[in-house]
């Protein structure tokens, strides 16, 4: 049954049997095609534990079903963006777009804000990163990552001399005339 196979496929994985999860997961996705939550689970399983060549690209376009199959799939965009972010090089302007979509369809995904902090902490967008940072902080004051990423981001701007970034931006330059 499915539930059945759905045990067995967290039990492989759990044990490290990564190959006989990803079987059990393409049987479950001949049974029931238009399951998105299967496609992410099968990217997710070929991003981090199936070591095969093309595997990063295998995991893209099982987190693009997944998001085709359910445009409301907050997760599979976050997924997505972090394979861009971190396993497929020059995807840095696509990652920025999936984090922001991410966070538009599950404002407290604590997950996309720390994906998108982080990358434009990276850029060295300060102004970003602090924005996306105090929004995490927000959600969860304890998040221990994003306490950690906001006193970072104080330093490096003290390091490099720009102004406190809390203090906010003007919308205009000033200028002594």
């Amino acid at each position: 049954s499915y539930r059945a196979s759905a045990g067995l496929r967290e039990s492989y994985q759990r044990q490290g049997k990564f190959i006989e999860a990803e079987k059990i997961l393409k049987k479950m996705l001949k049974l029931t095609p238009g399951n998105d939550i299967l496609y992410l689970k099968l990217g997710k399983l070929y991003r981090f534990n199936i070591p095969v060549p093309d595997r990063y690209f295998r995991a893209e376009e099982l987190f693009k079903k997944a998001i085709e199959l359910n445009p409301a799939n907050y997760a599979a965009y976050d997924e997505l963006g972090a394979l861009y972010r971190f396993n497929l090089p020059g995807r840095l302007p696509e990652a920025e777009v999936l984090f922001k979509k991410a966070i538009e369809l599950s404002p407290k995904s604590e997950r996309a804000y720390v994906g998108l902090g982080e990358l434009y902490l990276n850029q060295g967008k300060f102004y970003q990163a602090e924005e996306i940072l105090n929004k995490l902080l927000e959600l969860n004051p304890q998040h221990g990552w994003g306490n950690k990423a906001i006193n970072i981001l104080y330093q490096e701007m003290n390091r490099i001399g720009i102004a406190e970034v809390s203090k906010k931006k003007p919308d205009k330059p000033e200028f002594n005339e």
